[in-house]
């Protein structure tokens, strides 16, 4: 079964990521422009994957929002979602965000959200 968890062909690094939505636009927004997303849904996961080229190849996941707080309260079951897929270029996808912060770590050692101190800078 799939999870919302970043994954690639060698995990070489693995990671966490944040982001702000756009003062000019959302995800939401534009799906719901282009009549991918329903009115009485909402997005609750965003998948995006690239591969060299300036594209980017997303998978939006959206419930209905009768199903938020129940989705929530649960956090055993498996999320049913309706996935939604569409294509954009690498700006057209950041436009959609304020602020992007992407953290990659060593999966080796283990380090993913531990706080570390700078002892010097290059």
């Amino acid at each position: 079964m799939a999870s919302f968890e970043a994954d690639v062909q060698y995990n070489d690094w693995k990671g966490t990521c944040a982001a702000d939505n756009s003062d000019h636009g959302s995800l939401s927004s534009m799906l719901l422009d282009s009549g991918q997303l329903a009115e009485d849904e909402s997005i609750v996961a965003l998948n995006f994957y690239m591969h060299y080229a300036d594209r980017v190849y997303a998978h939006a996941y959206a419930i209905p929002l009768n199903t938020l707080t129940a989705t929530r309260e649960d956090r055993f079951s498996p999320v049913l979602a309706r996935e939604i897929d569409f294509e954009l270029t690498t700006q057209q996808f950041f436009k959609m965000f304020k602020r992007f912060d992407i953290v990659l770590t060593d999966p080796g050692l283990d380090i993913q959200g531990r706080e570390y101190s700078v002892g010097e800078r290059s």
